[in-house]
């Protein structure tokens, strides 16, 4: 991890990012779980931007 994205997961600030950030250490995941992972980033995604 640089500096700087651990500034911003210290920070606390940025719940999305610092969970794809911990998250991308995943190794050898199925394509199942490589899609069903991607789909949720883009669901948070989606949510985060809804009123």
């Amino acid at each position: 991890m640089t500096a700087m994205s651990n500034r911003l997961v210290k920070s606390g600030n940025y719940p999305i990012f610092t969970k794809i950030v911990m998250e991308a250490g995943q190794p050898n995941l199925s394509r199942d779980d490589q899609f069903r992972y991607g789909l949720q980033r883009v669901l948070d995604c989606i949510a985060a931007a809804l009123p």
